[in-house]
């Protein structure tokens, strides 16, 4: 299987960790390269036909993940054994553990990705026996190189201009499983508002019909749905948009300059969602909203509608924290290490 120039991308947990390993792939196929991916069965929906080495880790608790994890490396050791792939790219999430951590007793060459504007467990493990860490965002770590967040639309954000003198319209993305508490909260301040809007409301499957209704009988047009199928549209027709800030969600706003409102999952591990709304914050791109806060959003979103300068400048400021090229960077940082001699 060495003749088939074969990498493996290690990636799972959620698919804020498995979209950029499938973005990634796509560029290494195209310079000739087979890929093999390892994920964990919760995330195998999202490789569909692609070839993926499904591992049921074991989460219940942490002493059976961490059992689980193990188990899967020795078995990851075997599969490495007998196909010896050129590199093994983990892009964070338990279920990358395994096999990059199998790569590394065997001498095969590593590299990892980290998504968050905080090193997440999985990588902080691993970093130190890799021949390369990549990073999202201008972080400070003396073992990682910045390249940015490989996302699905890299090549449409500039040739897209954001204008906030359009009609208002609002995103609400509660993140890929949907959020309850951002919904809600959006909801209630969305339907209140003195202003015309449109809205985009991704929502869990339970909840379209009730939060579809809520918005129609206040006489606001609307799209509510469980998945949407071509989202730069909808990131091109948005004025603000309301989210979790997971770094998916949050780089691909930033491609596209669209102010945001942050409200970060507060359960998330290491605060991840926190800090990446943080460093955002810091540019002057967005606003965040704690969940303790959030019965404050309404009036926050009323004061922006009035205020089309500002969402101006948070879009120019978004616009400064863009970076170039990113997948490519990543696909030449992975061939560098394969031909690197040491």
């Amino acid at each position: 299987m060495q003749k088939e120039k074969l990498i493996i991308l290690s990636a799972g947990g959620t698919g804020g960790h498995v979209f950029p390993a499938i973005t990634v792939a796509k560029e290494l196929q195209v310079r000739g390269y087979k890929v093999m991916f390892a994920t964990d069965t919760r995330c195998k929906k999202y490789f569909g036909n692609k070839d993926c080495i499904v591992q049921n880790i074991n989460c219940k608790t942490k002493i059976k993940m961490y059992i689980s994890v193990m188990l899967h490396t020795l078995t990851a050791v075997l599969y490495l054994i007998k196909h010896r792939p050129l590199c093994v790219v983990g892009f964070g999430g338990y279920p990358s553990v395994p096999f990059v951590m199998a790569a590394q007793i065997l001498g095969i060459k590593t590299i990892i990705h980290e998504q968050n504007a905080t090193v997440g467990k999985a990588n902080k493990l691993l970093k130190f026996l890799c021949k390369k860490m990549l990073l999202s965002f201008d972080i400070k770590d003396n073992l990682g190189t910045v390249v940015g967040m490989p996302t699905r639309y890299e090549d449409m954000y500039n040739n897209f201009q954001y204008s906030a003198t359009r009609p208002f319209s609002i995103l609400v993305l509660g993140g890929s499983q949907g959020s309850a508490i951002l919904s809600d909260a959006a909801v209630k301040a969305i339907t209140q508002l003195k202003a015309d809007v449109f809205v985009y409301h991704q929502a869990r499957e339970n909840e379209v019909a009730s939060i579809q209704e809520q918005y129609r009988n206040a006489g606001i047009k609307c799209v509510v749905s469980n998945f949407f199928e071509d989202m730069s549209e909808i990131y091109k027709s948005t004025t603000i948009a309301i989210a979790r800030s997971g770094s998916s969600t949050v780089c691909e706003l930033i491609g596209f300059g669209v102010p945001a409102i942050f409200v970060p999952y507060e359960a998330s591990i290491n605060g991840d969602q926190i800090k990446n709304a943080q460093y955002v914050e810091k540019s002057g791109g967005c606003l965040i909203v704690r969940e303790n806060q959030i019965q404050n959003l309404g009036s926050i979103i009323q004061n922006l509608e009035q205020d089309r300068e500002k969402l101006m400048s948070m879009s120019n400021n978004l616009k400064t924290l863009r970076r170039q090229g990113v997948i490519n960077k990543i696909a030449d940082e992975i061939e560098n290490v394969i031909n690197s001699i040491h």
